[in-house]
This record gives structure tokens, sequence and C-alpha cells, in this order.
């Protein structure tokens, strides 16, 4: 009998001490599995790109302008600065010209086809209007929206994908081009800058930099980018575009992209592109 219970005692430990072993290897499994499980679902975790254009009316400022040209830096920056800075809603690209290293010479020629410098710089457009008078922006900036457009990019190595979305918020009937540009800020344009880049005659010389620098666009040839839609398109309408940008190594600085919407009328007096609205991100 003695035997008997001695062999059951020494049979119970085994068993006590197996289960131990499976209890803690169960705990083990269990951690991994949902340490597995939460890095699973950090890495699948996609982030939102959905769009959504508001009907809000923004403003458009188009200037040209050069680094060897006097006015441009005495007070032509500082203008375009104003009527950038003067709501977040306003969007601005500079058009460099010949003979500066910033100059895009397809896209600037493309631009001046329909809005013309008027034979000198610094010169600007506000909208459909060539002037740099502030009311002009605000009565743009205070109309009703009838189409908006919203974006997101994404950089990776030398290219920028961006998305847009459209959208009609009225009834209209046209042939509607959509164009995107890429602007760089923040090129040291001082007078320790390479020679080329130095802004002639600005107020602040030593601290100098250009902004709103037009790089390049999703219709390299065509400043006004490409056709939408051609014809009717009813309020609710919405289209959505994926481009391309493809970026040059030497644009470091601060990047930002511009959707434009326009309307085209090739029967019309210039400028046919009449603008409609835009976006800045």
């Amino acid at each position: 009998m003695i035997d008997i219970f001695i062999t059951f005692e020494k049979n119970f430990k085994q068993i006590k001490k197996a289960m131990k072993k499976l209890i803690y290897l169960f705990v083990i499994v269990l951690v991994v599995v949902v340490s597995c499980k939460k890095d699973n679902t950090t890495t699948t975790t996609t982030p939102t790109t959905t769009l959504n254009p508001v009907q809000k009316q923004w403003g458009f400022v188009l200037e040209y302008t050069a680094t060897w040209c006097y006015y441009c830096g005495q007070w032509g920056a500082s203008t375009m600065d104003t009527l950038c800075n003067s709501s977040h809603y306003v969007a601005g690209i500079s058009c460099h010209a010949s003979s500066d290293p910033m100059y895009n010479a397809t896209l600037n020629a493309s631009f001046e086809a329909d809005r013309t410098d008027g034979g000198g710089i610094p010169s600007f457009w506000i909208g459909d209007n060539a002037n740099y008078d502030a009311s002009t922006l605000s009565s743009l900036l205070a109309q009703t929206a009838t189409a908006a457009l919203d974006l997101n990019y994404t950089k990776s190595g030398s290219t920028i994908t961006v998305n847009t979305e459209t959208k009609f918020f009225t009834a209209g009937t046209g042939n509607y081009f959509l164009s995107v540009y890429l602007i760089e800020s923040g090129i040291d344009g001082s007078t320790t800058a390479p020679t080329a880049y130095v802004q002639n005659n600005p107020p602040n010389p030593a601290t100098y930099v250009h902004k709103r620098v037009l790089r390049t666009s999703s219709i390299p040839s065509n400043a006004f980018g490409e056709s939408i839609v051609n014809g009717s398109v009813a309020a609710g309408k919405t289209i959505n575009k994926t481009y391309t940008l493809t970026v040059d190594p030497t644009w470091t600085k601060t990047l930002n992209v511009i959707a434009v919407l326009w309307n085209y009328n090739s029967a019309a007096a210039v400028p046919q592109y009449k603008f409609v609205n835009c976006i800045q991100k």
C-alpha cells in the first residue's frame, strides 16, 4: 500500500511539473500571437486619401519677374508677398524671365501667350485681370465658387504623385482645363548666393529669398493643363485625376503644389483661359 502511495506521489509530481511547463508554453504562445496581431494592425493601416472640395473661392496671382530686374526687387517681390499673404485662400506663382536660372521657357511662354506681361516686368495678373490692385483680389475672393478643388500628394524619390478632385457646385457649359503646378520657395537670392541667383535691388539684400518659383507642371508643354470635361456639366459632378511630376534634384527647398481650374473659350478675347478656382497645398 505504501509503495502504491509513493508511486502515485511521484507520478503526481511529474504530472504537476508537466502541467506547469504546458502553462508556461501557452503563455509564451499567447504573448507572441498578441504581439504579431498588434504589429500587423499597425503595418496594414493606410492613411486616408479622401478628397473633399469645399465651396470656397480662392484667389490666384501670377507674377512675371527676374533676378536681374531692378523694379522686381524694389517693389515687385513685396507686392507679391502682400497679395499672397492677404488671405489663406490665395495661391501665387512667380514666372521668372529669360537670363534667369529659374526660367522655365516653355511654361513662361505658354502663360504669356494668354496672359501677357505687357512688355515689362514686374507684371501681375489677378485671376483674369492684368493688375496688382488688392481690391481686385478682394473682389475675386468674395465671389461664390461655381466649382472647387482639393488635392493631396506624396513625394517618393524624384517624383511627386498628385491626386486631385474637381467638384462643380453649379451646372455649367465649357471646355474645362485642369493644371497642376509645382512651386519652390526659400531659394537663396541674397548677396551671398551664387551670382545668377542674387536679386537685383531688394529691400533686404542680405536675407532675400525667392518664393513661389514655377518649376514644372502636369503638362510641361501647356501651362493651362489638360481638358477634363468639354460640354455641359451638372451640379454635383466630380472628376478625379492623378498626375506625376518629376522633381529635379536641385529643388531642395520648400515645395508646394497648386491646382487650377480654367474654362477655355477659343472664341474669346485673351485671356481665353478664364480662371475658375484653385487650391494650394
